[in-house]
């Protein structure tokens, strides 16, 4: 039997709670959907408050090295993996519609792991993974259950997923519990029906056995074409200082998220499973700003958006939170990569990692975070896409771009909340405002000299990431789930950490801020610790540097797959089946791997 030692919050009385829990940590992974660096009041956002999110990262370590891919479906297949997309031919844009392909099955995946010593897992949300044929979906990879969609985005009321904007052959329902559909769902919110599941799941799990929730949020990505920001009003109304009406429907949405994040907490707490958990929180990609696919994330100060190689791209949002960390309640500076969680949560979980493969990209980070001592990773891939001829890599402090095309080179900017074009001019950037993704608002400018007036004091700031100063203290903190349950560690003589954000700030940009990297031209450097707003760029003072890097990329690129993204197949579209998507095929990964194309190199 386990002993936990907790402080009734309501009574302020100490009480004894007896419970037979696992020798295992039960693992809970959250992953938000285009979480931008800006939306979250640890960052010191000052207009989204998120009290849950702030409790957990406060008292756990804060993430500021960490990066993911730029895009949903290769971010979700580098965590499950522990390898870069490019080992899996992911590594370009995501999967769309009735897209005959997914994850290799010649991979073995977080919950495949975890089921070798005895975890229980499931899945709510979003898959996004392939789901073309049927052993491609998540009960069959290891997960015991799956409760949510395959698609990569869908309506938040209706769940519904629109496969190509308002043609109808390729729109259907996308809603099930394992195999079965779900059709009685209609007008329930998503994040709520998920929050709902996930305490189940909790509230029914065998405290005996260690238990992996994958909790793949489908907040705060947008819906369909018609209504693409959607939230209830009672998470709206509490967002009235935010004028600007799609700022402040997404707040809404990640205020959802944020009770969702208490009410998980919460139950953990209430089934005596919170002592020996280890809760991570990452986004999958940096925020779509800029009206980028009808959003309105914020990434601020970081350069450019979802989809890009720029840091608001891949600089991901992320904490971990756990009283078996031996040292928390401290901003990391490790440099950390979501292929990194495999084997980490691994290692926590007790795992031979003697028996993982030796070609792994990802590094068991969890002695360096545990301990706050150094670890062994100094580098990350950031991706190689043949197809738009980019690439990205980061060693140390420095950081090489490169952008023959895509949106990398189309998105060059620094978007402030509510703005879409930057007051900073476009030359040569080949910007277009059919890149917006359908957006209807891609052209939109400053519409007074005080919002100017605004943005230029924000700009005036020295160089630093700063986790000291600008404090931000919201008493709603206090009254959170996440608070009162978190509190109680502190009887076991865990430290509550004060309510220090971390902030990025970043000096005036220098006149030549946009000229002085074209990307399309020749690869930029910047230095990530000293610019991490990649103002300057070095790369005709450090071609040493600019060369070795180059280097390292063709040295990845040789292990690299073709992107295996394929042509949509009408088969499968859900005018074919009763107006859902449901699997169509019956095919072998080799019949379905995309034409090789040539290296970058």
């Amino acid at each position: 039997m386990g002993w936990k030692l907790s402080l009734l919050p309501t009574f302020g009385l100490f009480s004894v709670v007896m419970c037979s829990t696992s020798p295992r940590p039960n693992i809970v992974f959250i992953l938000a959907d285009d979480l931008g660096w800006n939306d979250v009041s640890f960052h010191g956002s000052k207009q989204i408050p998120t009290p849950n999110l702030d409790s957990l990262a406060y008292n756990g370590v804060i993430l500021s090295n960490y990066y993911v891919q730029p895009l949903c479906t290769p971010t979700r297949a580098a965590l499950m993996t522990g390898r870069y997309p490019i080992r899996v031919g992911l590594q370009h844009s995501v999967f769309v519609s009735a897209e005959p392909f997914g994850l290799l099955l010649n991979q073995t995946i977080m919950p495949e792991y975890l089921k070798q010593l005895g975890y229980e897992t499931h899945i709510v949300g979003k898959w996004h993974l392939g789901f073309f044929a049927r052993n491609y979906t998540p009960t069959r990879r290891g997960f015991d259950s799956h409760f949510g969609y395959y698609q990569g985005c869908e309506d938040y009321w209706d769940h519904t997923y629109a496969g190509d904007g308002l043609n109808k052959k390729a729109w259907g329902l996308d809603f099930r519990q394992d195999d079965d559909i779900i059709n009685t769902a209609f007008g329930q919110y998503s994040t709520e029906l998920f929050t709902q599941r996930a305490e189940r799941i909790i509230d029914k799990h065998d405290v005996t056995k260690p238990l992996y929730l994958y909790m793949a949020h489908q907040a705060v990505h947008s819906g369909n074409p018609v209504t693409p920001l959607e939230a209830p009003w009672k998470y709206v109304e509490k967002m009235a200082h935010i004028k600007d009406p799609n700022r402040r429907l997404y707040a809404g949405m990640l205020s959802a998220l944020d009770e969702s994040v208490g009410n998980i907490t919460r139950a953990l707490q209430e089934r005596g499973m919170l002592n020996n958990t280890i809760i991570v929180f990452s986004t999958d990609n940096g925020g779509p700003a800029n009206g980028f696919d009808m959003n309105d994330a914020n990434n601020w100060p970081l350069r450019g958006l979802k989809a890009t190689l720029w840091e608001g791209g891949v600089r991901g949002t992320g904490f971990i939170w756990s009283p078996l960390l031996e040292k928390s309640g401290y901003t990391s500076q490790h440099l950390l990569h979501v292929t990194d969680w495999l084997p980490t949560l691994l290692h926590a979980a007790g795992f031979n990692m003697s028996q993982l493969p030796k070609d792994l990209d990802g590094s068991d980070q969890w002695t360096a975070i545990s301990r706050n001592v150094d670890s062994e990773r100094t580098e990350i891939l950031l991706n190689i896409d043949q197809r738009e001829k980019s690439f990205a890599i980061r060693s140390g402090d420095m950081k090489l771009v490169f952008a023959k095309g895509g949106y990398t080179r189309q998105f060059l900017d620094w978007y402030p909340p509510d703005q879409v074009v930057n007051i900073f001019s476009r030359p040569e950037s080949n910007f277009s405002a059919e890149a917006c993704l359908g957006c209807d608002r891609a052209i939109k400018f400053w519409k007074n000299q005080d919002e100017l007036k605004i943005f230029e004091g924000r700009m005036a700031k020295t160089y630093r990431m700063d986790n000291s100063s600008s404090q931000h203290s919201s008493p709603e903190l206090y009254r959170t789930n996440v608070y009162q349950s978190v509190y109680k560690m502190e009887q076991q003589g865990r430290r509550h950490r004060s309510q220090n954000p971390l902030v990025v700030r970043c000096g005036p940009p220098p006149p030549e801020a946009l000229t002085n990297c074209k990307p399309w031209l020749k690869p930029c450097l910047y230095n990530i610790t000293a610019d991490p707003c990649e103002f300057y760029n070095l790369a005709d003072d450090q071609e040493a540097v600019v060369e070795t890097l180059r280097e390292r990329v063709k040295l990845y690129e040789k292990g690299s797959l073709p992107p295996h993204n394929s042509t949509i197949d009408d088969a499968g579209l859900p005018y074919r089946h009763n107006g859902v998507w449901v699997p169509w095929r019956n095919i072998s990964d080799e019949a379905t791997a995309g034409n090789k194309l040539p290296l970058l190199f």
